[in-house]
């Protein structure tokens, strides 16, 4: 008996990067919405290319390929640009381009409050497609190299991202403005939510 054997290295495979994809993959949602958005009304540089000097790369691709990011867990820019080269979904996302990881950090750098609104604008999409159910939250914090101190809420329904913030070190003044921000953001009556006895406050609990 002989083992299974793999493809020969140097045949040549005829096949496109969309039927690579399937019909139900997380990235064609991230496709539809950022294409489906006005990237100008949030002053997205670049929406529009002049005539002369180097042709820059669509802000459309560089923005999915943050969102595409952000579903499996992926900050490090450099990482993001080997998934532009080597990931399929990824290569597919940004239809082929390669923009180096400087090109993505700028990006993102240059337009933080973009970032923001379109965030959560994003969160609003994924909960119309229940795909967030907005009734338990948890709520923690986490430390990124900036030494910045990230607030952050996760849904429980697929653990997805909901709300961040740049809060304070101490997290027993935080519990009340992320639970209520997420609350607002989700438009929702009442809110479950999980958090640590770090937050335990009797002033944050009562808010």
């Amino acid at each position: 008996m002989q083992h299974k054997q793999g493809e020969e290295r140097n045949q040549m495979f005829m096949f496109s990067l969309e039927s690579a994809i399937a019909a139900d993959s997380f990235v064609r949602v991230v496709d539809v919405f950022v294409d489906s958005i006005d990237l100008k009304s949030f002053r997205v540089a670049h929406v529009e290319c002049h005539d002369e000097g180097c042709p820059p790369y669509p802000p459309s691709a560089l923005l999915k390929l943050y969102l595409y990011g952000y579903r499996y867990g992926i900050r490090s820019t450099r990482k993001l640009e080997r998934e532009a080269q080597t990931n399929i979904e990824a290569m597919w996302l940004v239809s082929g381009l390669r923009p180096k990881y400087k090109t993505i950090a700028n990006f993102r750098k240059n337009h933080p409050k973009a970032f923001r609104e379109i965030f959560r604008r994003f969160v609003w999409l994924l909960k119309e497609w229940k795909l967030i159910d907005g009734e338990t939250v948890a709520i923690d914090s986490f430390k990124i190299r900036a030494s910045y101190n990230i607030q952050a809420s996760s849904d429980s329904k697929h653990k997805l991202l909901v709300e961040y913030d740049t809060g304070d070190v101490n997290d027993t003044h935080a519990l009340a403005p992320m639970a209520i921000s997420t609350k607002e953001l989700l438009k929702v009556d009442s809110l479950n939510v999980l958090a640590d006895k770090g937050y335990h406050t009797g002033e944050q609990i009562q808010q």
